[in-house]
């Protein structure tokens, strides 16, 4: 049974995984992406009716919306586009596809950001992109040495979460070459990350149900202050070993720099005092699991899916959408 703290909105009976979640800026619309209905929009004054759905024939992987109010979307096939609301179309940007022998899935968008003016992207196949979406092209190319499985923007940063434990750390003034490339002190392969909304580090995620805080200053007091916990695991003190899950999302507030919101594929959402270094609440019960998550300080969305078609298998129910 979800928790009460959340509202269940409705849905396509046929909903099909989520692929991303935004907020439109300021939050008045939760955007909400999936694999065969294109991108839904809720007002947020009326969640419980569907207000707008636009049809798109490419599959969204990652959103992101700057703070003039623009949406930009990344597609599966490694396209870049600016969303145009009011006309319901996509306008793709120049140089923006990815053009390699990898498979399409490869291709696609792990994630994307606005920092001021500019917009940065990254495939799962390692292309890193700076676009000008004044120009509606993109300004600059890279091929990255490792997969791309995250990416968040800060004021000043782009942090990529890669394979083989690597994160690279891009100043956006001047990202032809990354400021700072670390190796995660964490074992298993990154599913996420966000950076704080002070900007001075960000918080990473692992398939072992871990997460990593890390700053940003190099010096000594800096490192000091990283530390990592595990979460969305079930078992006891009395069983041999704990069942773990992936974290799946992660969320600050950013209306409360203390609190810091994870979402697993164990079925919760929980809320964290990362200052504190303690778990405040666990919102447990959700019907699968919880795989995207947005916040804008005073709402929260999930997304409920089967994640079977993680591993090969076929989703056997809708998603879900929850706010709180």
């Amino acid at each position: 049974m979800p928790p009460s703290a959340f509202t269940k909105l409705s849905a396509p009976g046929d909903l099909g995984p989520v692929t991303a979640l935004a907020y439109t800026a300021p939050a008045r619309g939760l955007l909400v992406a999936s694999a065969n209905h294109g991108i839904l929009l809720y007002d947020c004054n009326q969640y419980e009716r569907q207000e707008t759905q636009f049809r798109i024939t490419d599959v969204i992987s990652t959103m992101a919306v700057d703070p003039a109010g623009s949406v930009y979307v990344g597609t599966g096939t490694g396209a870049v586009a600016s969303l145009d609301l009011e006309n319901s179309k996509l306008w793709a940007m120049d140089g923006s596809v990815a053009s390699s022998s990898s498979p399409a899935a490869l291709d696609a968008v792990a994630g994307m950001g606005a920092v001021g003016a500019q917009l940065f992207a990254a495939t799962y196949n390692g292309t890193f992109l700076q676009l000008d979406p004044r120009q509606a092209r993109a300004v600059r190319s890279a091929r990255l040495p490792h997969r791309v499985f995250a990416m968040d923007v800060s004021d000043t940063y782009v942090v990529l979460g890669m394979d083989a434990r690597n994160v690279h750390i891009y100043d956006s003034r001047k990202c032809d070459h990354p400021v700072q490339r670390r190796e995660t002190g964490l074992k298993h392969q990154t599913s996420t990350v966000r950076c704080f909304p002070s900007g001075d580090g960000y918080a990473l995620a692992t398939v072992d149900g871990r997460v990593a805080v890390e700053y940003f200053d190099p010096c000594s007091d800096a490192q000091a202050r990283k530390y990592a916990f595990k979460c969305h695991r079930t078992g006891g003190k009395n069983d041999p070993e704990d069942t773990v899950y992936p974290v799946n999302a992660l969320e600050f507030d950013p209306a409360r720099d203390s609190i810091l919101y994870t979402a697993g594929s164990d079925g919760a959402v929980c809320t964290w005092d990362w200052h504190g270094r303690r778990r405040i609440k666990q919102h447990g019960g959700f019907s699968g699991a919880v795989t995207k998550m947005q916040s804008c300080g005073s709402r929260l969305a999930v997304a409920v899916c089967d994640d079977s078609y993680r591993v090969g298998g076929a989703a056997t129910r809708p998603s879900e959408l929850y706010v709180k």
